[in-house]
């Protein structure tokens, strides 16, 4: 029972002892060190963004820039200011990279390492065989030290750049992190003695307070009077004191200062042994924090070599971090880095023995193409370094050839691009241009297409279209030779249309249908939208179209030996046309072959017109009589007939043209001409 009532008591003193230590450890004192992970509340929290510097948009100006030219003009009063702006800028930005486009075909780190001079492919193998040793002392060997020292030498070779120095200089921190763990770790030993001594101590002090407290109860019960009894008899047989309150005995008095004494004690040494272990765990918890961060710095290290091309770097860093932290595999995402690293290395030495073999056999293009996909892949690969510097340099000027073409092909210079691409065919054995030539084909069918398009609108008086397809056709090739020619024929036929007008009016006025009829095509693109004067084409060329028919079957019934037969489609046609100097010179020399059958018609025409109806009728029958086909001859018994028994009769063609004859006085002069002859 007492035992447990110890036990207790001491369990007590320790609760006490840990809400005590609980309370001062959430009440600051003064002002506080915030955390090393703590953020103030009124700082802004610290962003794992990356840096925008390497961003497309350039960061905080990119963004600006989209704002302005993209979302601003939607935004605000000054949209169309924006939008004005934005456009403005677009086409200066169109302008430089038409003058300066080539520029992005090879990146200037590449440019600089094409015209840079080779590396002694002795002291590049040695590179490599020492990298290679470090790899097999930290896989084989595990000689992390001397790996470290090999990197320092490492370093002394110039396309290094200091990288193998930075290595090893994160192992060295490990390992100086490394004796921090230690010298914590001394320190929690020395904090466990401590607590072993303070509970060794705390035993020992309850041990003997409850010694005493054991004696104490057995001396009263043994004097048959309860605690504090004795103390009150030895007030009152002293005689001397003549103070009558309570006063312990000398005895009870020590005793009790002993007691309490001895549980002031046991508090401390609870409280040192609570101490002690406090800081054992803030110990602990550093070296935790410790390796977590020296392990997190390293992952990022290794990925910031490899996000940078240093494959061999990355590789060798991985092999540094299973040895360091001995964690028997690496993390997956470590593990998948030294992969690619290790691929990627292998790939890169194939691929320039590759460029090497194809520029001996001038196969440039071919060659320039796996170079620069290998060297934007392990840009700092030291197989680089050994590239003889002749080799680089026939893929630079393969390069300024290429740029060569791309600018005539911006400027539309497609004279010189023709030269320049049967120099590249010549020189570069796998150069291809289809491509080109096919650009160049397509420009040149275009540009001649609209400059037939301009000379088809410009005949048909469309002016402005014709103007307007000129612009896209010289926009499309300025350097076309035929440029020039169509433009001065477009605008010589611009005073030739209006000196065809002026000579149509003339031909119309002088009634020359034949003139006309001759020029139809010029006559046809001058009169173009002017509705009066399309009209008097139309009419002419009719006429004249007419007249020739005529001709052509009088001609074709003169050489068949039917004089009258030809002098009557020569008759009717000149009734249309009475002023065709053709038609009246060929019917006067057919009248001479058929004076009878022309005298009989002139005769009966004449009596018609007298109103001389029998007359008229006896020599249409005798016309008849003569040409039994005669159209003339048939129509106009028919016609007297109808007149002489009074029934009407439609007007025959004939007929109708017979009459303008006769009320015309040029239709009567040719009648006596007709007679006549």
């Amino acid at each position: 029972m007492r035992e447990d009532s110890r036990r207790s008591r001491a369990i007590g003193l320790v609760i006490c002892a840990g809400f005590s230590l609980g309370l001062a450890a959430q009440q600051p004192s003064g002002a506080p060190a915030p955390e090393s992970g703590a953020t103030s509340q009124g700082a802004a929290p610290q962003s794992n963004t990356p840096s925008p510097q390497g961003s497309p948009n350039g960061g905080a100006t990119g963004t600006t820039l989209d704002y302005l030219y993209n979302r601003k003009p939607g935004d605000g009063s000054a949209a169309q200011g924006g939008a004005g702006g934005a456009a403005t800028m677009q086409q200066k930005a169109m302008a430089a990279d038409m003058l300066s486009g080539a520029e992005n075909l090879i990146p200037p780190e590449l440019e600089s390492y094409l015209n840079s001079a080779e590396v002694d492919a002795q002291e590049v193998k040695a590179y490599e065989d020492l990298f290679k040793q470090t790899v097999n002392l930290l896989r084989d060997k595990r000689q992390a030290a001397v790996a470290v020292g090999n990197l320092y030498t490492l370093s002394e070779y110039p396309w290094d750049a200091g990288i193998s120095r930075q290595l090893a200089n994160r192992v060295l921190s490990f390992w100086d992190m490394r004796n921090n763990q230690a010298e914590l770790d001394a320190a929690n030993r020395a904090l466990q003695q401590k607590v072993k001594v303070a509970s060794r101590n705390a035993d020992m002090i309850s041990d003997d307070v409850w010694r005493k407290e054991e004696d104490r109860t057995r001396r009263n019960a043994i004097n048959g009077r309860p605690q504090g009894q004795g103390s009150k008899q030895g007030n009152q047989g002293d005689k001397n004191n003549g103070n009558k309150a309570f006063l312990p005995s000398p005895k009870d008095a020590s005793d009790a200062v002993s007691g309490v004494m001895g549980k002031l004690q046991l508090t401390e040494e609870y409280f040192n042994s609570l101490d002690s272990r406090a800081r054992m765990r803030l110990n602990e918890k550093e070296m935790e924090e410790l390796e977590k961060k020296a392990k997190a710095d390293f992952k990022k290290f290794v990925d910031v070599l490899f996000q940078g091309r240093r494959h061999y770097h990355a590789r060798v860093s991985a092999d540094f971090y299973r040895i360091l932290f001995g964690d028997g595999d690496l993390p997956p995402e470590l593990a998948q880095q030294a992969a690619l690293s290790s691929e990627i290395i292998r790939q890169t030495e194939s691929d320039i023995e590759v460029f090497k073999f194809k520029v001996q056999q001038q196969k440039v293009a071919s060659g320039s193409k796996i170079l620069r996909e290998a060297f934007f892949k392990s840009q700092y690969h030291p197989a680089f370094q050994s590239v003889l510097r002749a080799q680089k340099l026939q893929t630079a000027e393969y390069y300024e050839k290429l740029q060569q073409v791309q600018a005539m092909i911006e400027a539309k210079d497609f004279v010189k691009l023709e030269t320049t691409l049967k120099a590249l065919e010549k020189d570069v054995v796998d150069f291809d241009g289809t491509k080109p030539r096919a650009l160049v084909d397509g420009v040149k069918r275009e540009s001649q297409m609209r400059l037939g398009m301009a000379k088809l609108a410009a005949q048909q008086g469309q002016l402005d279209k014709a103007m307007e397809e000129f612009r896209v056709a010289a926009a499309t090739w300025p350097g076309n030779p035929d440029l020039e020619t169509a433009s001065k024929q477009f605008f010589a036929s611009q005073d030739t249309k209006n000196q065809g007008a002026d000579d149509f009016d003339r031909a119309v006025k002088d009634a020359n249908f034949r003139l006309i009829f001759e020029k139809q095509l010029q006559f046809a693109g001058a009169v173009h939208g002017d509705p009066k004067r399309e009209e008097q084409l139309k009419s002419a060329l009719e006429k004249v179209k007419g007249a020739e028919l005529a001709y052509e079957k009088a001609s074709l019934l003169d050489r068949s030996r039917d004089p009258f037969g030809a002098w009557e489609a020569l008759e009717l046609a000149t009734q249309d046309w009475p002023e065709d100097s053709k038609l009246n010179k060929f019917r006067a020399d057919v009248s001479v072959r058929a004076t009878d059958f022309v005298a009989s018609i002139s005769k009966a025409r004449d009596a018609e017109r007298r109103g001389d109806d029998g007359f008229a009728l006896t020599w249409m029958l005798n016309a008849q009589r003569q040409y039994p086909p005669s159209q003339i001859a048939n129509e106009g018994i028919q016609r007297i007939s109808n007149t002489i028994l009074g029934r009407p009769a439609p007007v025959s063609a004939v007929a109708e043209r017979g009459a303008k004859g006769a009320e015309s006085p040029e239709g009567t002069k040719n009648s006596n001409s007709g007679r006549a002859d």
